[in-house]
């Protein structure tokens, strides 16, 4: 089953494989990243490491070492991989799977420029430091005149 057509206006990530191979889309936030794979031809992926990682194959087969174990995943299945822990693949042409990555710039993400984090830095921009209670003072000025 095809990923639902809003998810392709889901930003794409920047992957070293050839776009007729891989098809991506993703969400991020600043406390991991979220993707979806959609595999249009048969790849390897070679042995690597990053941080932790949570998957599910959606539609497919992948035969995944990870460690010293090997198994073949087929829909339904999921997978967790431990921060550090080699693994690899073989990938069939037509899998769809969703992957968790604990590390949310794991991949750059394409057209995104920059993220926003917030809350916003504590101390300002401006060369003074932002007085004790400037907040509050704000606050009680902007709105000291609504009803209680």
């Amino acid at each position: 089953m095809p990923y639902l057509d809003f998810m392709k206006a889901f930003p794409s990530i920047d992957v070293p494989f050839p776009e007729d191979v891989i098809e991506t889309r993703v969400i991020r936030s600043d406390a991991g990243l979220v993707v979806f794979f959609t595999f249009v031809k048969e790849m390897r992926l070679p042995v690597h490491a990053h941080g932790a990682q949570w998957g599910t194959v959606a539609e497919g087969e992948i035969a995944f070492t990870i460690g010293r174990e090997a198994r073949i995943y087929c829909p339904a299945d999921s997978y967790s991989i431990a921060a550090g822990v080699e693994h690899g693949a073989m990938i069939k042409a037509g899998t769809r799977a969703i992957d968790v990555f604990e590390e949310p710039d794991r991949y750059r993400v394409e057209g995104v420029r920059r993220i926003w984090k917030w809350p916003p830095r504590t101390v300002s921009p401006c060369k003074s430091p932002v007085p004790a209670g400037a907040g509050r003072i704000l606050i009680h000025v902007l709105f000291k005149d609504l009803p209680t």
